[in-house]
């Protein structure tokens, strides 16, 4: 669909035919006989007029996408938050049975991916060292936390903020359990590591 400024140039002014032109929004309706400078300048003011709602539909449009993004990230880490995971989760959801769908018949079955782990991570002492140093600091250590996460984790994996130091991962389809099993071992490992900040 593209939008196009539209002039009308008719013979036609009976109310009839008005009715039907207005329910298309034109920009212009000129009945002949007409003037070419009254045709050159309708068309002139239908084009500005024309730049000028596009501009207000593209602020509109852009503005719209802040908003969604707004509603379905966390502030603090950017990552998605809890009113996008599920919208997420059906995604993965839909690629996955269709995947298998499609290797079923082709490869041998132990080697199709059947498991989608998902992971819950709450991370202890958070609320006691934000309470104790701050906002600001445990703005930080989230956001280190975050950090570390990703650095150890898929990139097509999805990691959700679910509510203070609660996080939720995706992780995508794996052909074994004990395949989730160690990336969760190693994934304790890796958080528990301490983190440093000005020597503390």
């Amino acid at each position: 669909y593209y939008s196009i400024p539209v002039v009308y140039l008719t013979a036609y002014a009976d109310d009839k035919t008005l009715t039907r032109a207005i329910k298309t929004y034109p920009y212009g309706y000129i009945v002949k006989p007409y003037k070419s400078q009254d045709l050159a300048s309708t068309i002139s003011v239908a084009l500005i007029k024309y730049k000028e709602v596009e501009k207000i539909k593209l602020k509109l449009t852009q503005e719209q996408e802040k908003l969604n993004y707004l509603i379905k990230h966390d502030e603090v880490t950017q990552l998605p938050n809890q009113l996008s995971l599920l919208e997420n989760f059906n995604a993965i959801l839909e690629v996955f049975y269709q995947q298998m769908a499609s290797q079923s018949e082709q490869v041998d079955r132990t080697e199709i991916p059947q498991l989608i782990p998902i992971f819950y991570l709450s991370f202890n002492r958070f609320k006691l060292i934000r309470d104790e140093f701050g906002q600001e600091l445990g703005n930080l250590l989230l956001k280190a936390l975050v950090k570390r996460l990703k650095g150890n984790l898929s990139e097509d994996t999805i990691i959700t903020r679910l509510n203070g130091d609660e996080f939720a991962l995706i992780i995508p389809p794996v052909t074994t359990k004990q395949i989730a099993i160690d990336l969760a071992k190693m994934l304790l490992t890796k958080m528990s590591a301490p983190f440093i900040y000005k020597t503390q």
